[in-house]
């Protein structure tokens, strides 16, 4: 699986690169630390899957994703975040990703995340539902 990693935290996704390949859920063949290189590099690359911060410095995950939707209409996006706020969340969905889950969840839950979204199914961390029945209405 060909990915791209998007986050304008330099450890983190260095550290996320390595992790990804040495328990081999894929090859990171590309990376950026803002939207505006991702859409470059979409434009040259095919990713199977891109993992996207919801928070970079010049745009936002939500309009990030609705843009490279644009360049690519069957990319796989995972959005991941620091911050627990179901708005997020909820705008991610909205806006076409794939999945979305915090950053501060554990390696099988990536593990399972990654893999849910690679194969076209929907992931979202249950740590970004509230603990009540939520019913959402998109008209």
């Amino acid at each position: 699986m060909k990915i791209i990693l998007v986050d304008n935290h330099n450890l983190f996704r260095e550290g996320l690169k390595l992790w990804i390949e040495n328990i081999g859920l894929g090859e990171v063949i590309a990376e950026a630390d803002n939207a505006a290189d991702f859409i470059d590099l979409l434009k040259q690359n095919n990713p199977d899957l891109v993992i996207l911060d919801f928070e970079m410095p010049d745009m936002d995950g939500v309009d990030t994703t609705r843009l490279a939707l644009k360049i690519q209409p069957e990319l796989k996006i995972l959005g991941i975040t620091q911050q627990n706020d179901f708005n997020n969340y909820a705008e991610m969905i909205l806006a076409g990703a794939t999945g979305f889950m915090l950053k501060t969840s554990g390696n099988d839950e990536f593990v399972k995340a990654i893999k849910s979204v690679a194969m076209g199914e929907c992931y979202f961390s249950e740590d970004l539902l509230p603990a009540k029945e939520i019913e959402l209405n998109f008209y």
